[in-house]
């Protein structure tokens, strides 16, 4: 049921993904206005660089999150846990190739940057799904079910993970919570069925 739930709410924000990518004239109205509705949530809550504090927290947050995914990785693999390293490295790998199939798929341009970045950021790749929060949320995901008492601490981070990359201007919203449903499945499969 939940599956059936999140794969219903990543098409309809695939939907708004892909509309970027037909002539106007032949949008309907549904789509553009999803599409619209991303655009607007994005500037929203785009970094003002008014908070000097804020805007180095979210940057460093936004660009460190590999480095802890590839850290734990590393860690299990040092402590021999070959069930838990087999399952995360499947599942940041599977997670990473389907968000870059996606994004070349869907082609999205990011969103246009209102904020000035503090750190040097890089968006080299197109915006549809965010790659750093589907891996986040694969890697949240598998630490979750191997270590059930840290899911409110991998839900929280994976939810910062995502507003770090729309606070950056990196990401609209709808790339994002794309990324983490896909992170969620991926995640979920390789847990329960390696």
């Amino acid at each position: 049921y939940i599956m059936n739930r999140l794969a219903g709410i990543f098409l309809l924000i695939v939907t708004g993904a892909f509309a970027q990518q037909i002539e106007p004239s032949l949008q309907e109205s549904f789509v553009a206005g999803i599409s619209n509705l991303d655009k607007s949530f994005t500037y929203q809550f785009q970094g003002s660089n008014n908070y000097p504090v804020i805007d180095v927290t979210m940057e460093s947050w936004a660009l460190s999150t590999p480095a802890v995914e590839i850290g734990t990785l590393l860690l299990f693999l040092q402590n021999n846990e070959s069930l838990k390293t087999r399952h995360l490295a499947f599942a940041l790998g599977t997670t990473g190739l389907t968000a870059m199939a996606f994004k070349y798929g869907f082609n999205r341009k990011r969103p246009e940057r209102r904020y000035k970045p503090r750190i040097w950021n890089s968006r080299y790749t197109p915006s549809f799904p965010s790659g750093h929060t589907a891996s986040f949320a694969a890697y949240a995901m598998v630490m979750s079910l191997s270590y059930p008492e840290t899911t409110p601490l991998m839900v929280g981070l994976t939810i910062l993970t995502g507003y770090s990359q729309v606070y950056v201007g990196n990401h609209y919203l709808g790339d994002v919570v794309g990324g983490a449903i896909l992170g969620y499945i991926v995640g979920s499969v390789f847990v329960n069925n390696i």
